[in-house]
Formats: structure tokens, sequence, C-alpha cells
């Protein structure tokens, strides 16, 4: 078990060792004290340290100077990244690199072929930054370790484990070789999505199911095209499926949501094999659900937010490890069901629509409509017809329809039925027969706010008494005064 990142691989003194081997190259059977400078190694001194066949290595295992073991596993032309309890996805490049560097380290330099231990500790090769075993397929394996960086800069000291020939590596060796596990993580949560500019990372995925700590359940599904292509006018890409089913809001939904979601890439490594995870939130967290084009599915568990460290502690479900966020946005764990969810709770084309019933606080106004071959359409109040507005191509009979559908949710509640009768109710009425739709709105007491009761059932949704009164009943007013409902 370890806490924290993996930190610097050499001590102080091996610095000593770095500038000491920068004054002293061996030659293949010197000393140090009888070394001749040699700025540039000659054909000869190039050998081979490792010369496997990749293909016959089926595991590397790495053992820093500080921090756990890893090991890249390869299997057939997969690389797979594994630390103690934790099996992680990896930057395949870096993977491939590392592990063929530690198979097959061929064209370096030969520095002493027989050093003696002074000379070992001279090249920091007898505490060495990182050591590596070559497993193959057959059972056989090889032991290898690596020691400082040259005072050049050009690479660092190696040697086989039971042998004392000391060899250069390059830099690009060295460094493929030296790398902290975390240098190979791809730690995104979402795996396996590539972003076009024709289609963002985000707009691929396909269900959403946010479960968050304190109860609250929203779960969000993409329709396909052909589904959309089907659906009344007004109707969204998404469609909420809990705590209720709606239409949902794509703007907050894409840009509250899918967005932050699509980009959360923990960088940290905080604790493997946690034993208490209360310290991190994660005892009870929320749950974040992604499914993407392709199948792909993953669960991110979200726990505390630590300000010290600038970041939310998280884990992805099925690898047993904390890790920290410090980059990613959490936002959508305070949005409600009501943020993502459509503000407009009905979503009909007036050509559907026979009429609308208004019964406003014990008073009963009847829209009526016929609808003409040419498309044409008339209106009519309390059977009486409404005109108006003609040179707009609009009618006041088409604009109070348009109040209708203008009582829109202003945010979401606890707030139970009340009892008795609702102060207003709308009843849509639709031309292919369909059974009506019922809107009631009931005064939840103590606020200036309506419960929406849609079809009997209730969305956990209010309207407040000023949207209500500016966007339908000052309508009424304005026709009953014989003026125009202007544009909404």
């Amino acid at each position: 078990m370890t806490r924290g990142r993996r930190t610097a691989l050499i001590g102080g003194s091996a610095a000593l060792f770095v500038l000491a081997a920068g004054i002293t190259v061996l030659v293949l059977t010197g000393t140090p004290e009888a070394a001749e400078p040699s700025p540039s190694p000659s054909p000869a001194q190039t050998v081979s340290l490792i010369a496997e066949d990749v293909n016959a290595v089926n595991e590397v295992v790495f053992t820093p100077q500080e921090g756990d073991s890893f090991r890249i596993v390869k299997k057939d032309t997969e690389y797979t990244l594994e630390l103690p309890g934790a099996l992680f996805p990896g930057v395949t490049s870096s993977l491939s690199a590392s592990f063929r560097n530690a198979a097959n380290l061929t064209g370096i330099t030969l520095v002493a072929e027989n050093a003696d231990d002074g000379q070992l500790a001279l090249f920091g090769l007898t505490q060495p930054a990182m050591r590596w075993e070559v497993k193959r397929a057959d059972g056989t394996s090889d032991r290898l370790m690596l020691g400082v960086e040259s005072a050049t800069g050009t690479g660092r000291y190696a040697r086989r484990e039971d042998e004392r020939a000391v060899y250069l590596l390059t830099k690009t060796q060295s460094d493929n070789l030296i790398k902290q596990a975390e240098a190979h993580y791809d730690l995104s949560f979402v795996q396996g999505v590539e972003a076009t500019e024709e289609s963002p990372a985000w707009s691929q995925i396909t269900r959403c199911l946010l479960e968050k700590n304190d109860g609250e359940v929203i779960e969000i599904l993409k329709r396909t095209e052909e589904e959309t292509a089907d659906l009344p006018l007004g109707s969204s890409t998404y469609h909420l499926v809990q705590p209720r089913e709606g239409e949902c809001n794509e703007y907050n939904v894409e840009g509250t949501l899918m967005t932050p979601a699509i980009g959360i890439k923990p960088g940290e490594i905080v604790e493997t094999e946690p034993e208490d995870l209360s310290a991190y939130g994660l005892d009870n967290p929320s749950k974040l659900t992604l499914t993407t084009l392709g199948d792909w599915s993953g669960t991110l568990l979200i726990g505390n937010f630590d300000s010290e460290r600038g970041g939310r502690y998280v884990m992805i479900e099925g690898i047993n490890c904390v890790l920290l966020d410090t980059a990613g946005t959490y936002g959508f764990l305070n949005a409600t069901y009501a943020n993502f969810r459509t503000a407009q709770i009905w979503l009909y084309d007036i050509k559907e629509s026979a009429g609308v019933t208004f019964e406003l606080e014990g008073v009963t106004r009847e829209l009526t409509f016929e609808h003409h071959d040419d498309e044409t359409l008339r209106g009519f109040l309390d059977g009486k017809e409404m005109t108006g507005v003609s040179e707009t191509g609009e009618t006041n009979a088409r604009r109070l329809y348009m109040a209708a559908l203008r009582v829109m949710h202003s945010g979401g509640t606890d707030a139970e039925v009340p009892p008795g009768e609702p102060q207003y109710r709308l009843t849509m009425h639709f031309v292919d027969g369909r059974p009506d739709e019922t809107m009631e709105l009931y005064a939840v007491e103590g606020e200036r706010q309506y419960l929406i009761i849609l079809n009997g059932e209730n969305l956990g949704l209010y309207v407040n008494w000023t949207s209500l009164r500016e966007n339908l009943l000052d309508k009424f007013a304005l026709v009953d005064e014989g003026q125009d409902i202007p544009r909404l």
C-alpha cells in the first residue's frame, strides 16, 4: 500500500556519482584512475546489453528506488500497465517504448568490462535508480539495473544484475526505462472515444446515470436520429428517464454534464488498495456511469474535494485505487433534475391541437381551432372568433395557444400535492382523438409558486407566480380589452 506520488529516484550521493562518472569514461578493462577521455564511442565499443526478441517476452517488472514496483504485460500486440491491486489503461506508445527498451538494448557503449565495487558505486549501480526484470514466456528471466545519469546528460549507466560489465545507454533508452508508473497512465475516465470536429467526444455519450450520495438519481438517454425524427416538434436529442420521464434541456445536458464528464482525467494516484475509504469520502460516493457509442461503459466514484490539495478524490470502478483529480470540473453534482429538464412542459405543434380548456380560479375559458386543408387556421375563444395581428401572419388565437405552452417550470421542488382542487387547470385536446392531457397547478403553501401536476403525476417542478401571470394570465386581460397579444 502506497500513499503519495512517486518521488525523485536518486539520493544526493548519486549526484556526486554523476559528476565523477562524467569526468572519467572507462575503457574496456581499465580502472577509473587509468581511464582515457573518450568524447565519442568507437564502433568497437558499441555492443548489446540485452537483445531479446520482444515477441518472446511477455512481461517486464520495473522496481524504482522509491515507490512500488509496476509491470508492463504484453499479450499479442496489446500492452497493459499493472500496479499492486490495480490494473490501469496505459498509453500504448509509452508502454511499448519502455517494454521494448527493457528487453532490447543494442547499439550502446560498453564502459567497463569488469567493474569493481567502487566503480559500480561510482556509476550508481549499487543503489540503482531503477531495477527491471525481463520475463520470457518460457519462464526464464533476466534482471538488470539502471544507475546515475552521465555528467553530460547524454544517458545513464546500466548493467545486468549478475554481471560487472557497465554500459552507457542513450538518453532516449534511459528515459524510457526511468519512467515512473504515472508516465504510462491513461486515467481518462472515458476510454476509447476519439473526438473529431464533426463528432466531439461528449456527443458520443448515449447514456448517463448520475447517482448522488444524497439519494437523487438522474438518468439521461440519447435518442437515435431515427427516434428523434418521429418525435413531436420541440423534442430534444436527450430524454430523461429518472427521476421522471421528460424532455431534456439540451444546452444544460451538453454544457453542464456531458462535456465535463468526458473530460474527467485524474492525474495522481493517492493510495492503492485503500483500507479506509471514508478518509476520501468514497465510502458513500456519488456515482457517474456513462455509456458511449461502441458500447463502452464505465462508472466513476466521486468523493470529497480536498481544498489543500486542490482536487477531488475519485475512483474508477474496477480499479482498487484512490485518485486525485485537480483538473476536472464537477459542477454537475450540484445540478438537479430540474436543471436538465426542458423548462417547457408541453411540446406540441398547433397543428396537433383541437384546442385548450383553461380553468382559471373557477373561471373556464375555451380556446378551439378549425384546421383547413390549405393549412389556414381559425381560432375561437369562448365561441367568438379571434382576429388581429394579421400583418404578421399570426392571430391572437395562435398566440394564446403559445401562451399555454409558455407555462414553463421555474425549478424543482419537493412539495407534496396539497388537498383540494388546483387553482389552475389547462386541458389540451387533440385533432387525432388521442386522450386529453391535463396540466394542474396547485398553490404551494407559504410560497408564491405553483406545483405542476401533469396527467395526475407530480413532476417535482413548480412555476412561480410572476412567470404564470406574465406568460398566461395577462394575455386573457389583453384579449378581453380588445388588444392584441404581443409576440412571445
